[in-house]
C-alpha cells in the first residue's frame, strides 16, 4: 500500500511530498486464508457451532446446522446450546465443560440429542473444544448427525436378538429330542428286560413238562 503526505514549510507552503510504502502481502494472505476457512466451515456438511464462553450465546452457526435445525442465523444468535439439548440442564452442561475451562481436557466428546424448531429430535455426536485466540476465547462444537448410524445399530441389535432367540429355541428343541431319545433308550432297555424275564419263565414252564 502506498501513502503520500504533503510537507509544508514555515509559511505553510507545500514544498514536497513524502511517500511511504507498506507491504501488505502477509496481511492479504492471512485475510484470504481466513476468508477461505470461513467459507469451508460455513459450507461443511457437519454442524458447526461457535458460542461465547460466558453467556453461551451462539456467535456463529453454519449452514448445515441451520438447515437441519430449521432456525435462522438471527434466531440462533438469541439461543444457547441448552435450547437445543433437552437432555442437559444448566448445571449438567456447566459440569461437562468445566474440564475444558480448567485445561484438564482439550476436548469433550459425547452423544446426546438435538431438538429442532418443529420439536422433533435427532441423535448427535458432539466434539467440543475451547479455542483460545489472541483477544478472545470461544467454544467450538463440531456435531455429527448420527441418525443413520443409530438406525443401523438398532437393526443390528434386533438381528442379534433374533439370532439369540433362534439359538435358544433350537437348543431347547435339541434338548427335548435328546431327552426323548434317552427316554426311548430307557424304555427299550425295560422292554428287553421284560422280554428276557418272559423267556426265562417260558423256559421254566417247558422244563417242568
Amino acid at each position: 500500500m502506498v501513502s503520500v503526505t504533503p510537507a509544508f514549510d514555515a509559511n505553510g507552503t507545500c514544498t514536497h511530498l513524502v511517500g511511504s510504502v507498506r507491504d501488505l502481502t502477509d496481511r492479504k494472505l492471512a485475510e484470504n486464508r481466513a476468508t477461505r476457512l470461513g467459507w469451508i466451515l460455513e459450507n461443511s456438511t457437519d454442524e458447526i457451532y461457535v458460542f461465547d464462553v460466558d453467556t453461551f450465546h451462539f456467535t456463529h452457526v453454519n449452514r448445515g446446522a441451520r438447515k437441519n435445525l430449521g432456525y435462522s442465523a438471527a434466531e440462533l444468535e438469541q439461543m444457547t446450546p441448552l435450547d437445543l439439548k433437552p437432555e442437559f440442564t444448566a448445571e449438567t452442561f456447566a459440569a461437562m465443560i468445566e474440564p475444558l475451562r480448567t485445561g484438564k481436557k482439550t476436548e469433550a466428546r459425547f452423544e446426546t440429542v438435538h431438538r429442532r424448531k418443529d420439536g422433533s429430535t435427532y441423535p448427535v455426536e458432539v466434539h467440543l473444544q475451547l479455542v483460545i485466540g489472541d483477544s478472545e476465547q470461544v467454544f467450538v462444537a463440531i456435531i455429527l448427525d448420527i441418525t443413520e448410524r443409530k438406525r443401523v445399530e438398532e437393526e443390528l441389535s434386533k438381528h442379534r436378538q433374533h439370532l439369540e432367540q433362534e439359538v435358544m429355541r433350537r437348543t431347547a428343541d435339541l434338548r427335548k429330542a435328546v431327552d426323548l431319545m434317552a427316554g426311548r433308550e430307557v424304555r427299550m432297555a425295560e422292554l428287553k428286560e421284560e422280554n428276557r424275564k418272559l423267556l426265562a419263565q417260558l423256559a421254566e414252564v417247558r422244563s417242568e413238562k
